[in-house]
This record gives structure tokens, sequence and C-alpha cells, in this order.
């Protein structure tokens, strides 16, 4: 998937109000996510279904087994599994209610803010490069959501994806 369907996917994941698992089948599917580790090295292919959500196994002629993506969007677990080889969590912080209450500037505080930093990027002496090594993500709901979007921004390439 291209840059700017990843970056549309983290702000889809921004908005969201709570769990959804439509979301989190087509973060699976869009990140080519591994298969669990069950059906690695087998003769076993998942097949994706559409009209419920999840992936199938077809063990033999009359069982198959259903697996289901992760909750990346409820589970922070889940959401660290999404963050790229080589990017860090730098930072995620929760906005107390009282400073979201007395807050005056034009665009609202999130609840929840996620900071991811690319290691080995340019250092502390090249700020502008420095600003392009992260990957953030905000929500209103969550913190798995706000890890969630961070690591989708991280797999399109960071800040400098935009």
């Amino acid at each position: 998937m291209g840059k700017a369907a990843l970056l549309a996917l983290a702000d889809r994941v921004e908005a969201l109000t709570g769990l959804d698992r439509e979301v989190d089948a087509q973060i699976f599917r869009t990140t080519e996510c591994a298969p669990p580790f069950q059906y690695l090295n087998k003769l076993i292919a998942l097949s994706w279904h559409e009209q419920e959500q999840a992936y199938f196994a077809q063990v033999s002629d009359d069982m198959r087994v259903r697996y289901e993506p992760p909750n990346y969007t409820a589970s922070i677990d889940a959401a660290m599994t999404l963050v790229p080889e080589g990017w860090v969590m730098h930072g995620l912080s929760q906005t107390p209610d009282i400073v979201q209450e007395e807050h005056t500037g034009e665009e609202p505080l999130p609840k929840w803010s996620a900071a991811l930093l690319r290691q080995g990027c340019a250092g502390y002496r090249n700020r502008k490069k420095f600003m392009e090594a992260f990957a953030r993500g905000a929500s209103n709901e969550s913190a798995a959501i706000a890890i969630t979007a961070a690591a989708l921004r991280a797999i399109a390439g960071g800040e400098d994806a935009n």
C-alpha cells in the first residue's frame, strides 16, 4: 500500500471513537501482517472473508479455523506490534482533563498523544532531520488508537512521508 493510503488510514484511525473491528481488519490487510505462528511453515493458507471480517484456514473438508486480526484499536499490546523495526516509542502522554478544559487554543488538545522515533536518526544537532524522524498519533479515546495511528505513519515513512 502506498504512503498516501497509509496516511489516510492513520487519519481514519485518529477519528475513531472507540474499538473498530472493521478498521482492525483493514490495518491487518494493509500492513500485510504475518499470519499467526500456528500457520507459519504449514501447508495451510489463510483466506480473507470480507463478510465476516476474519481469516479462515481450511484444515480439512469439513473443518475450518477462524482467525481474527488483533484489536489494534483497543489494545496497547496489539498496537505496539505495528511499530516497525527500527522505530521506538518516544513518548505516550495523556492530557489531564483540567488542561483540556482550560485550553484556549484554536485546535483542541487530544486526550492521548503517541510519538515514535526512528532509531539512528540524525540527532539533535540537525533539528529538521530530527523532526522528520518522528511519527505521531493522537486520539481523544485511547492510547491504543494514538499508538496505532503513529505506527501507521511510521510504516509510511514518518513525518517526512507527508
